[in-house]
């Protein structure tokens, strides 16, 4: 048997060779590509991080918002005229100033939130969306309907914010259970309590 030539020997040599390469190329690729993955991934992740860490400052501007409204209620306005005609002329120059400069902070809280794409919504309806909504307290209206199932009526004690579609805080409502009249003449006729609204 003749020794195999070599220029054979040399072609066999360089075709493993170029099967070599060949992997290391495709290696190389997958690498790259998996490499291109995990940094989207990881800037992502990063975005995520900044909206999370943005939404939780939003939300605690809405909370301030909240503060600032219940402090503006328009009974402390009528407190206020109370105090100028009882002859108390300063305390209640005094209570107008800091109200004025609370609307004007409450002003500049609704900017923020605005220039953060964040607006404030009620839904509105006799329906709860519990996707927008949430219910604060339950009450029993003090007064019938002549529907004979009764009707539920929402009230909104604050609004909800959204920035665009993602719900940041929903609408605080209460849910108000108006009764039958029907309920309400065999309550008049001593029969039992009303059943809970829920």
């Amino acid at each position: 048997m003749l020794p195999p030539h070599p220029l054979a020997r040399l072609e066999e040599q360089l075709g493993e060779m170029a099967k070599d390469l060949q992997q290391l190329q495709e290696r190389e690729e997958a690498g790259q590509k998996e490499l291109a993955a995990l940094r989207r991934a990881m800037a992502e992740f990063s975005a995520a991080e900044k909206d999370a860490a943005a939404d939780r400052v939003l939300l605690s501007v809405i909370r301030v918002l909240d503060i600032i409204e219940a402090a503006l209620r328009p009974e402390d306005e009528e407190k206020i005229e109370a105090l100028r005609r009882e002859s108390s002329v300063h305390g209640a120059e005094l209570a107008h100033h800091y109200r004025a400069e609370l609307q004007g902070v409450q002003q500049d809280l609704l900017e923020l939130l605005y220039q953060n794409d964040v607006e404030p919504f009620t839904c509105g309806g006799p329906t709860l969306d519990p996707l927008r909504q949430q219910v604060l307290a339950r009450k029993t209206a003090a007064y019938f309907t002549d529907c004979p199932e009764g009707e539920m009526l929402l009230q909104s004690r604050r609004p909800g914010y959204a920035r665009g579609e993602q719900i940041l805080r929903r609408e605080q409502v209460w849910a108000i259970q108006v009764l039958p009249r029907w309920m309400g003449e065999e309550l008049a006729n001593g029969q039992p309590e009303p059943p809970d609204p829920r």
